[in-house]
């Protein structure tokens, strides 16, 4: 999968290898996050977890997107984040929010 924040990116991405699933990395919730991910036909969000809301969160789902989560180190939000319907959480401590994910 390729992620970037730039939109940009992504469409060259589509176009030099549309075979690649691709997402479109948020840092925070902006009006425009479905038209942008929907333009670049993204199959997923990489949202910074820190802002992450829970209605953020359904909404993307219910989209019908994949939802990742970064950059997360603390077990106790990575398990919050998994809860309101994360995907994925891209960490720096894989083996510490593995194993409180278990």
């Amino acid at each position: 999968m390729l992620s970037s924040f730039k939109d940009a990116s992504l469409a060259a991405a589509r176009e030099a290898a549309p075979e690649f699933a691709r997402a479109l990395l948020i840092d925070a919730l902006g009006q425009d996050w479905r038209a942008r991910a929907d333009a670049l036909e993204a199959v997923g969000i990489n949202a910074n977890g820190k802002k992450l809301t829970a209605p953020w969160s359904s909404a993307i789902k219910q989209a019908g997107f994949a939802l990742s989560v970064y950059t997360i180190n603390l077990p106790a939000v990575a398990r919050a984040l998994v809860g309101m319907g994360a995907d994925c959480v891209i960490t720096d401590a894989p083996d510490i929010i593995l194993a409180a994910l278990a």
